[in-house]
């Protein structure tokens, strides 16, 4: 058990320390808090004791958590509360006693008397939006302390400034938690949003039926499968919104971190796929300034204009200590997903399991937590590349003709291009023959799965058919 000790009292002011404290120390600290007219806990007894008057408010304090409140009785108290609301019962002195006396904790939390006055003086209606914000900030500062604690402890133990880097970047990620703008929640059916109401809800497309932007895609395979090879061919034709695959690439700033490759490899690919320097830079591990690892803030300032981040590869640009560890991995994959929701499109270059029946190393929140993933495969001088997950579209396995010599890849089925000039006519011949139809329109007639009709109609609006604004501004379609 810890508890935080008030280095000064003034006015809540003052630097705090965590000590390991024994339970009389706990209950002493307890009955010290109820004396003092002002404290730093003064937040926290007046959120719950908020609770307890008007159990209404229940609805703005869950969002704490447990570990938000500096002091063990408030932590406990906190947690039956939570309990008693998820089973519907009433949240009030009676209810709470008789939860703590059940897991015998009330002599913990200072017992019946210190229950009972967290409501002393407390107001019948009280700014409890304001004492949350206050209680999550002093946890913000709180875990501040510690990890730069922790992180001193590790530099004076000899860790380098690359090793001490990734704990800084953690904090600057973690710290979002406690510093949200807003902390209303959705509590009625009327709150929740139309998804047909939110702009930019359509899917759109980094690489047309294959990558999805703004959302995770992972290329996943064994060593010298070509995976550094592809992507570089990938950000090749984002970079100049040319092709891929005979697949229309949407052309967007490109930002390739490598910690993977050594310089004179790089600057030999560089040579031959992009025909040399001016179409994009890879930032590599030979920088003097290394690219930054997966949760370092600068990140989040590539992903608000765009880009298309790959990492190459996944291992690399992390500091989970085990790759199979689920809880470990589901944060990786929840740092990407901050970027993705900011404006990324992210593409990390992975390694597949030993297992033959694997198809990237690891835990499966990898894969939970991506929007596609995809398998390259060398056979002889083919390439397969597998979808193996794929949320936006329909899974697919494309067989790649490779030129490495000259960096070129071309897909050895052709059916592929002549099936999507197929989509493309049936849906001129259905806006030629009834002009005027809206998406859903077009979608319906079409008989075609919506995301993949909805991106055909964006990328050859004004080529093949043109739109304009009718009723309630949606968008009608008219042949060009």
């Amino acid at each position: 058990m810890t508890s935080p000790i008030e280095g000064e009292s003034h006015q809540g002011a003052g630097r705090f320390r965590e000590w390991p404290a024994t339970a009389a120390e706990e209950r002493t600290l307890t009955w010290k808090i109820t004396t003092m007219t002002f404290t730093f806990s003064d937040p926290e007894r007046a959120v719950l004791g908020a609770v307890i008057l008007d159990n209404e408010v229940w609805l703005v304090a869950e969002v704490l958590r447990a570990d938000n409140f500096s002091l063990d009785a408030h932590r406990r108290i906190f947690c039956r509360m939570r309990e008693l609301a998820e089973s519907g019962r009433p949240i009030d002195i009676i209810t709470l006693g008789e939860e703590l006396t059940r897991r015998h904790e009330v002599e913990a939390v200072g017992g019946i008397a210190y229950l009972t006055s967290l409501t002393d003086g407390l107001p019948r209606t009280l700014n409890i939006e304001h004492y949350v914000k206050m209680v999550r900030e002093a946890a913000g500062k709180r875990y501040v302390s510690s990890a730069c604690e922790a992180a001193m402890v590790h530099a004076n133990g000899g860790a380098s400034l690359t090793e001490l880097a990734p704990r800084f970047a953690e904090i600057n990620w973690r710290l979002a938690e406690y510093q949200s703008d807003s902390i209303h929640r959705i509590v009625t059916l009327d709150q929740i949003p139309d998804p047909f109401e939110i702009s930019s809800g359509d899917v759109s497309w980094a690489v047309e039926g294959l990558i999805p932007a703004r959302a995770i895609t992972v290329l996943a395979g064994e060593p010298g499968a070509g995976k550094t090879w592809l992507a570089m061919g990938i950000v090749r034709a984002i970079a100049q919104g040319g092709e891929f695959l005979g697949r229309r690439c949407e052309r967007r700033p490109v930002l390739y971190l490598d910690r993977e490759n050594p310089l004179q490899l790089m600057r030999n690919r560089l040579q031959t796929i992009c025909g040399g320097p001016g179409v994009f830079r890879p930032w590599g591990a030979w920088c003097e300034d290394e690219p930054p690892m997966i949760g370092d803030p600068r990140l989040l300032e590539f992903a608000k204009i765009g880009a298309f981040i790959v990492f190459d590869s996944l291992i690399r640009f992390h500091s989970a200590e085990n790759e199979n560890d689920a809880s470990e991995m589901s944060k990786v994959m929840a740092h990407l997903r901050r970027l993705a929701n900011a404006g990324a499109t992210l593409f990390p270059v992975h390694h597949k399991g030993k297992s033959e029946t694997s198809s990237y190393r690891g835990s499966s929140d990898i894969a939970g937590g991506a929007d596609a993933v995809f398998a390259l495969v060398k056979r002889k001088d083919l390439l397969e590349l597998r979808s193996v997950k794929h949320r936006f579209t329909a899974e697919t396995t494309i067989s790649i003709q490779t030129d490495f010599a000259a960096g070129r890849f071309t897909v050895t089925d052709s059916s592929v291009a002549n099936n999507r000039q197929k989509e493309i006519d049936a849906i001129a011949k259905i806006i030629s023959s009834s002009p005027g139809l809206s998406k859903n329109q077009v979608v319906q007639r079409s008989g075609m799965g919506r995301n993949k009709v909805l991106a055909l109609l964006d990328q050859h609006e004004g080529s093949v058919w043109k739109s304009r604004r009718g009723a309630k501004r949606a968008l009608l379609y008219e042949p060009v």
